[in-house]
């Protein structure tokens, strides 16, 4: 039970990641120089690569808090802090991404943690994020799309109920008994 959930939530999360990548895509295409389909190939490739690799680490807290062989992750305080490390590392990285897609046409690079320094650059930020929000609105509008949808079917999958059988224990993701 407790893998078939990792399993689903993982791959909303991939797959939520996936669509930012689509929306970066484009809204960047007439800045890469790609003509042949091998490349693109290419592109696509790593883009999954990175989606996956971005997963594994974005939830690694999530995966070792469910994945201790310990009786404790059935109670409810244990299941919101493993909701929480699933919920805030997917949406900061979902954001980043989105973000991304725009930051990028007028820098040629990736979100980093160079953003924080242009956000306090001229102390009006409160003026210019309205701004930006109407001005880039597909960008706005693809992000709280996917993560609404995020949201939702991360919901929908449920943590699965503690084992009733006083026969089976449960030790990881492994039913020894």
């Amino acid at each position: 039970l407790m893998r078939k959930f990792l399993v689903r939530r993982s791959l909303i999360a991939f797959l939520a990641l996936v669509a930012t990548q689509v929306v970066f895509a484009l809204c960047n295409i007439r800045l890469f120089n790609i003509s042949e389909p091998i490349e693109w190939l290419y592109v696509v490739g790593e883009s999954l690569w990175y989606c996956v690799t971005s997963v594994l680490l974005f939830l690694l807290p999530f995966y070792l808090l469910l994945l201790l062989p310990m009786n404790c992750r059935w109670k409810k305080g244990y299941r919101i802090v493993a909701e929480i490390c699933y919920f805030v590392p997917m949406l900061v990285a979902l954001f980043a991404n989105v973000s991304d897609a725009i930051y990028f046409q007028f820098t040629y690079r990736r979100l980093s943690n160079a953003i924080l320094g242009y956000l306090t650059i001229g102390g009006d930020m409160g003026t210019l994020w309205p701004k930006f929000l109407i001005d880039y609105w597909y960008g706005t509008v693809s992000g709280v799309v996917i993560i609404a949808l995020f949201i939702i079917f991360s919901a929908k999958v449920k943590f699965p109920q503690q084992p009733t059988d006083g026969k089976r224990k449960f030790v990881g993701i492994k039913e020894v008994g």
